[in-house]
């Protein structure tokens, strides 16, 4: 199938899940995955772009740093630039353990994440 097919099902599955969400106040999370997981939304400007197209207040973005490791080319810009749409965040080091036991920058991203609130 084409990549446009695949991202028009997704945005209509992603259209049909928050509506049926947002009827008992609930936000949906959407992750973007890196593309060994997948090759349709890796990062977290082209999640934005699919959020911004679903045009729900209910749904928001589920970031990874597992995952932002690879696909970011900074996790912190990445962080701030996603900002209020930040619904979750899961942290787990490059090699998928915790944080510590790889190579990810944690104490770098305490900043964006307390501007956050």
């Amino acid at each position: 199938m084409s990549r446009e097919c695949a991202v028009a099902w997704l945005i209509a599955a992603l259209e049909e899940c928050v509506g049926y969400a947002a009827q008992r106040d609930v936000c949906v999370n959407f992750e973007p995955l890196n593309r060994f997981h997948s090759d349709l939304v890796n990062t977290g400007d082209e999640a934005l772009s699919l959020l911004a197209q679903v045009g729900a207040p209910n749904l928001g973005l589920l970031l990874d740093t597992f995952h932002m490791n690879i696909e970011e080319r900074s996790i912190c810009a990445a962080l701030v630039r996603a900002g209020e749409r930040t619904t979750h965040i899961r942290v787990a080091d490059s090699n998928r353990w915790y944080p510590g036991a790889g190579h990810v920058d944690f104490a770098g991203i305490v900043a964006p994440l307390e501007a956050l609130n």
